[in-house]
């Protein structure tokens, strides 16, 4: 009980004085306004609270080709006139008209993204292209059926994040399907109606008590709206979106252009969101002004962080198919008129504010990410991760050393806990605990800091340095720090030092992409062996005491499990590391690939004399200084 209590003021200390605030508003909102009858009806009716709901103006979405971008055929497939087939986190529904819009049998995130409707723009997308009337028809099928089935907050449809990302979906369809809707004047009132009754209740229930990428949501709806409609109080709706995106633009995008999340997945979101606001602003220069060198920024963050398989990196709750493809958001930029980013042969970017390095080798097709961040922004750390000191690495076009992803949200806590684990990354747990105190869903307790030692680059290798506070008490002072070294021959060396007192037990966690099968021969030689034609990978630990096991797929998603997709675990190898050692205590690896080397031609030691770790290859010795 006394722990529990430790992890909730853990977490509680974090919260914003704006977001307790916030969430008293809103228990006395959804507990006692909204339960007085008739209040919803009447307070959210458009003809009572907007005069002229129906008059529109025109809005830019950005040219054709730019909106043809985010084109995607895989979330709806029209079966015939009534009948609908949904795929959302690799689970497929099909339905008829009544549409059932709270499955049962379904998670809490597939039913959100059903009411998403992003699906509805992927068919004015398809218009767009094909002039194919029959998506106008699925449209208004399913607009219409959302109207009658869904009124106001009596689904979570119209919890505001949804709301939001409706609003804008209806809106862009319909500059696309205009020339049907404008013939067909039921349809027309019914769609502006239920618009502007959305819009009113967004405005009253803003995520201020959650911040993040829901508020940029937030305020994208609300400036969309306010633009699109001509009466009275949208004026107020595109202020208040404006004033929004303003100001989160400021608080949550780094001066290295990283989103603070530090989800690669909700970093497109959140730039393809400031994207869709350049074009709402047409000629106002001032505004734009101050949006579009962190627009740029944020391009330039984001190319960063795919892969050389074309997939971008899968941490923090970043997962594949919650977005349109990596190189269709690259397309996206340069419609825009936004530069491509060309790099070097072998290069180091640093990200420091965001604590994200990544070492790059075009001409192998080669990537490392190295992960030395904070965990997310301190007041709502929700698809943070326990990871701090973790790194993903693909060679030759391969993902090799990954994170392990996520499963869905909502499922159950079990899922949500392995995947959030420090277990799941690959970095160094102390006693088999977490570096960061992970609860419920969303929630962090104690946190790990991060603490940054250094990085550079010489002729030979980059290097970063850097550990965290994690495990840290006044009773056993344990830090743990990592330096990590990559080698022009892509080569990867990992040292890491645990100091404090005490004896503990110490892991070590080095996750492969399911393509790789590990493999130990008699002499203990542990390799990767690539199933699917790639380069295997040698793993040689340095000359210390420790041991090593490998898991695959344990039960109860407790080890060796990996999910580039919502709802699609498969099992992947994981090599451990561990020791039993009394503090300090020190262990390592090198990875190496096949193709260019034999296992002998690389040595890994420690000197303990001048602290310095040595490597030979071949018949080349590096002296990797920390700083």
């Amino acid at each position: 009980m006394i722990a529990r209590l430790k992890t909730f003021i853990d977490t509680l200390k974090y919260l914003t004085f704006g977001q307790m605030v916030a969430k008293g508003f809103l228990l006395l909102r959804t507990r006692l306004v909204y339960k007085i009858p008739g209040f919803i009806s009447i307070y959210y009716s458009p003809e009572r609270r907007c005069k002229d709901w129906n008059e529109t103006n025109p809005l830019n979405w950005g040219s054709v080709d730019y909106q043809l971008s985010f084109q995607r055929t895989d979330r709806i497939q029209i079966l015939n006139h009534s009948q609908f087939q949904f795929r959302f986190n690799n689970q497929t529904r099909i339905f008829s008209r009544p549409i059932n819009w709270a499955p049962s049998d379904t998670s809490f995130l597939w039913r959100y993204n059903l009411h998403y409707f992003d699906y509805g723009y992927d068919l004015a997308v398809e218009y767009l292209n094909s002039k194919n009337p029959y998506t106008y028809h699925a449209f208004q099928t399913l607009v219409s059926d959302w109207i009658d089935q869904n009124p106001v907050n009596e689904s979570i449809g119209w919890e505001p994040y949804p709301t939001s990302l409706r609003i804008v979906n209806w809106i862009k369809a319909y500059f696309a399907f205009e020339e049907w809707i404008i013939r067909d004047e039921e349809f027309r009132n019914k769609l502006f109606r239920s618009l502007c009754q959305q819009s009113l209740f967004l405005m009253d229930n803003v995520e201020y008590h959650l911040l993040n990428n829901h508020m940029l949501e937030n305020g994208r709806a609300l400036l969309a709206a306010g633009l699109f409609f001509r009466h009275k109080k949208a004026k107020t709706w595109a202020d208040n979106g404006w004033n929004l995106l303003s100001k989160e633009l400021k608080s949550q995008v780094h001066n290295d252009g990283g989103q603070f999340e530090l989800s690669p997945m909700y970093h497109a979101v959140v730039t393809l969101i400031y994207l869709d606001v350049l074009f709402l602003l047409k000629d106002d220069d001032k505004r734009i002004s101050t949006i579009k060198p962190v627009i740029e920024k944020m391009a330039r963050f984001y190319a960063a962080m795919i892969m050389p398989n074309r997939e971008i990196a899968y941490l923090n709750d970043a997962a594949a198919g919650m977005t349109i493809d990596p190189l269709k958001v690259l397309e996206a930029f340069r419609i825009a008129g936004f530069k491509q980013f060309q790099k070097g042969a072998r290069c180091l970017e640093t990200f420091p504010d965001s604590g994200l390095y990544v070492f790059s080798d075009s001409k192998n097709q080669s990537k490392c990410i190295f992960d030395c961040g904070p965990i997310g922004p301190d007041f709502q750390p929700g698809h943070g991760h326990s990871d701090t000191l973790s790194f993903v690495w693909a060679y030759r076009g391969q993902k090799v050393i990954v994170d392990s992803g996520v499963d869905d949200y909502y499922k159950g806590s079990s899922k949500r806990a392995y995947y959030r684990s420090t277990r799941a990354h690959n970095t160094v747990s102390v006693d088999r605990k977490d570096q960061s105190d992970m609860w419920g869903n969303f929630r962090v307790g104690r946190r790990a800091h991060p603490i940054f030692y250094g990085s550079g680059q010489t002729s030979d290798y980059a290097y970063v340095i850097a550990g965290h506070d994690g495990y840290y008490n006044h009773k056993n002072q344990i830090s743990h720090t990592r330096e990590f070294y990559y080698l022009n021959d892509d080569v990867i060396v990992v040292w890491d030092k645990i100091l404090g007192k005490g004896k503990h037990q110490i892991d070590s966690y080095l996750h492969f992409h399911p393509e790789y099968k590990i493999s130990v021969n008699e002499e203990s030689m542990l390799s990767a062996i690539s199933k699917n034609q790639g380069s295997d990978i040698y793993i040689k630990s340095f000359e210390v005491n420790h041991d090593f096991q490998i898991e695959c797929g344990r039960e109860n998603l407790d080890q060796g499990w990996y999910c580039s997709q919502y709802g699609n675990p498969e099992s992947n190898d994981v090599i451990i590391f561990f020791s039993h050692s009394v503090l300090p205590t020190c262990l390592g690896y090198c990875l190496f690939p096949s193709d260019k080397f034999d296992y002998h031609d690389i040595e890994c030691r420690y000197d303990d004399e001048c602290g310095v770790v040595k490597v030979r290859v071949l018949d080349k010795t590096h002296l990797l200084f920390p700083v």
